[in-house]
């Protein structure tokens, strides 16, 4: 059984029965699938693997816990991937502001002085 969220689709892989989300590179970055995947990879055997040229391919192995559904995982993965992606967009978007404040806060008292 497959559905499908816009272009990412969660099913199971046909011949293992395994579950699986395809994510569209497009939108999501390796980085935030790869944090995502570290997160989970406490209670779940994840594996990444390319899906063509659009696509990257998320299996949900095994449970090292017994209290987790296995086949609810892919919907928990999905929204923690687009909740790290959201936190590298405002990364990306706030860094020249992040080195600004660096700048400035390791500038010798002497720049700072003469610069008012």
């Amino acid at each position: 059984m497959s559905k499908t969220r816009h272009d990412h689709i969660i099913s199971d892989d046909n011949e293992k029965g395994i579950p699986t989300i395809l994510l569209k590179k497009e939108y999501f970055e390796q980085t935030s699938v790869m944090k995502t995947i570290r997160i989970f990879s406490r209670d779940i055997l994840c594996e990444m693997l390319p899906e063509g040229e659009d696509y990257v391919k998320v299996s949900f192995l095994k449970s090292k816990n017994e209290s987790i559904d296995i086949k609810e995982i892919p919907y928990k993965f999905y929204n923690a991937v687009i909740d790290q992606q959201i936190r590298e967009d405002l990364l990306k978007s706030s860094m020249e502001i992040q080195k600004t404040i660096y700048s400035t806060a390791f500038m010798p008292i002497s720049e700072l002085v003469n610069r008012q």
